[in-house]
């Protein structure tokens, strides 16, 4: 990566669907939840610590946060590791390795997206001419997805939500973060149905920490958020079904 943290990887960005009039109403809406001072904090930046250009747009830089972190594909090195020691108990590792995991984004293919990282990996590692030698392994992959915003679903949680927080549908958010995201093309593939993901966690969730946790009164409301959502899909589709079998109007 750059220091600006855009992946370098010839081809890895090719393929990005560029962004529509709705994505771009969408970060400007999430945007107004960011202060200056809380978007530093949740990019780890202390303060008084220098920041890249554009985190110094008091205006635009939450807009920018949020553009690199949902529509701009992503390489992270999540793991670093070495071989196992020596039998006689020495620590000079024979063997390096390391997992890297790639972020995609509407478009993109990741027959694509791996086959580039293959390629910048041999090419870099062949320029070294070391008597050493690089393994590649693909341990998973997945196609991106995002929920279709007209769908019955889509618009039933949404709706659910606002009323399950008593709040305005406009106010309720549409994130794209979540890891289960990698199940859902092949569930809507199977099913030949629609989905979608509601989001219950708070900052303060601590997820994936061991300890982890939800408010019992964020549980209590995204139970009344599903509730709310399965009675709206059930009503949507009694009338979809009602209006199908209605005679034509001469």
């Amino acid at each position: 990566v750059d220091p600006t943290a855009v992946p370098c990887v010839p081809g890895f960005g090719d393929g990005v669907r560029p962004p529509r009039e709705e994505d771009h109403a969408n970060l400007k809406t999430a945007a107004r939840n960011f202060s200056p001072s809380q978007l530093c904090e949740r990019l780890g930046r202390l303060e008084g610590a220098p920041v890249p250009t554009w985190l110094q747009d008091t205006q635009g830089a939450a807009v920018e946060a949020l553009r690199r972190t949902w529509l701009s594909p992503a390489l992270s090195v999540t793991e670093v590791g070495r071989g196992p020691l020596h039998q006689c108990g020495r620590h000079i590792a024979h063997k390096a390795t390391c997992v890297i995991s790639a972020r995609t984004v509407p478009c993109q293919t990741q027959e694509e997206v791996i086959a580039s990282l293959h390629r910048h990996l041999r090419h870099e590692f062949d320029k070294r001419r070391s008597p050493n030698r690089l393994e590649i392994k693909t341990l998973a992959s997945c196609d991106w997805w995002e929920a279709r915003t007209t769908s019955h679903v889509y618009r039933a949680a949404r709706s659910a939500v606002a009323e399950a927080w008593g709040i305005e549908e406009r106010e309720v958010l549409a994130i794209r973060e979540g890891g289960t995201m990698a199940v859902l093309p092949a569930l809507e593939a199977e099913l030949g149905c629609d989905a979608v993901q509601l989001a219950f966690s708070q900052a303060t969730s601590a997820l994936h920490l061991p300890n982890e946790r939800i408010a019992s009164k964020v549980l209590a409301r995204a139970v009344d958020a599903i509730a709310l959502t399965l009675v709206r899909v059930g009503a949507a589709l009694a009338a979809e079904a009602a209006a199908a079998s209605m005679p034509p109007v001469p």
